[in-house]
């Protein structure tokens, strides 16, 4: 019985923590914040803005926690995360050198991987027309 109740303190104040980061980050600037300081970092012009913005909104809603459970890479054991859906291996490959240190969930050094994995391999036109679309000109994820 104490060892369930230590548990559920533990549980509980892990989540009082990720909410208080998450309050702390919504406080900074939001998405819109987040989309600038990205922006800044990568010295890229802020009228790229909307269309980072679009994707973002298409892949995660802009929700910084979101988890993708259920494409193939999830099934492959890396499941897209963040705003910009990210999977573990190009957010490390991609995230900006001086965000290393933050998680894949961390707003901005989400963004920052996610623009430069699209700039690399789809080119910056791509990012400046807000994603890819298929002929119909519906979204495709990247």
């Amino acid at each position: 019985m104490a060892q369930e109740l230590a548990e559920r303190q533990a549980e509980e104040q892990r989540i009082a923590a990720e909410r208080a980061e998450l309050d702390a980050l919504i406080a900074s600037g939001g998405l819109d914040g987040w989309i600038a300081q990205a922006l800044d970092i990568l010295d890229l012009s802020q009228s790229l803005a909307p269309s980072v913005k679009n994707i973002i909104m298409k892949e995660s809603g802009g929700n910084p926690r979101a988890i993708n459970n259920w494409d193939s890479n999830a099934r492959a054991g890396t499941p897209s995360q963040g705003l910009m859906q990210t999977i573990p291996s190009t957010f490390e490959h991609y995230v900006h050198p001086s965000l290393a240190d933050e998680s894949i969930t961390h707003p901005v050094a989400n963004i920052t991987a996610g623009i430069r994995y699209m700039i690399d391999t789809y080119g910056l036109d791509t990012l400046e027309a807000g994603g890819r679309t298929n002929s119909s000109g519906g979204y495709v994820g990247y």
